[in-house]
C-alpha cells in the first residue's frame, strides 16, 4: 500500500496524547521528511506520534547501565549471602563431623575394651584346656608306667 495514495481515515487528535516524544526525536523533521515522501499530514502525524512513543519505551545507554548496576549490586549481595551460608554450612559440618569422630573414637575404645575381655576370657580357657591335656598325658604316662612296672613284675617271676 503507498503512503501517498491512503489518506489515515481517522487520524487521532494529537491534543488527546500525553506523552511527549523525547528532545533527540526531531518531529518536526520526520514530519517534513515524510511530507516529501508524499505521506499525508494525518498519516505523516500518527506515524511521528507512534515513533516519539516507541521511542519513550526504549531503553537508552543510561537505563542499559542503571539496570546493570542494580543487577550488579544484586548479585554481590546475593554472593554474599550465599558465602556467608556456605560458611555456616561448613562451621555446622565441622562441627558433625567433630562430633561423629569423638563417637567414632568412644566406640573403639569400648570395642577395644570389649576384645581384650573376650580375649582374656578365649586365653583362660585354653590355659585350663592346656593343663586338663597336660594332666591327662602325665597321668596317662603314670597309668602306662604302673603297668608297664606291673607287667615286668610278674613276667620276672
Amino acid at each position: 500500500m503507498n503512503p501517498s495514495t491512503k489518506k489515515s481515515e481517522a487520524a487521532p487528535d494529537s491534543s488527546k496524547r500525553t506523552v511527549s516524544p523525547p528532545s533527540k526525536f526531531d518531529r518536526l523533521g520526520v514530519m517534513n521528511a515524510l511530507r516529501a515522501a508524499a505521506f499525508s499530514e494525518d498519516q505523516a502525524t500518527v506515524l511521528v506520534e507512534t515513533l516519539g512513543e516507541a521511542q519513550l519505551r526504549l531503553a537508552t545507554k543510561d537505563d542499559l547501565n542503571q539496570a546493570f548496576s542494580t543487577l550488579r549490586g544484586d548479585i554481590e549481595t546475593s554472593e554474599t549471602g550465599i558465602r556467608h551460608d556456605m560458611e555456616k554450612m561448613e562451621t555446622g559440618i565441622r562441627h558433625d563431623m567433630q562430633k561423629m569422630e569423638a563417637s567414632i573414637r568412644h566406640d573403639m575404645v569400648e570395642m577395644k575394651s570389649d576384645l581384650r575381655g573376650e580375649i582374656q576370657a578365649l586365653y583362660a580357657k585354653m590355659e585350663d584346656r592346656f593343663q586338663k591335656v597336660q594332666w591327662f598325658i602325665l597321668s596317662s604316662i603314670g597309668g602306662a608306667t604302673g603297668i608297664l612296672g606291673m607287667m615286668i613284675v610278674f613276667t620276672s617271676t
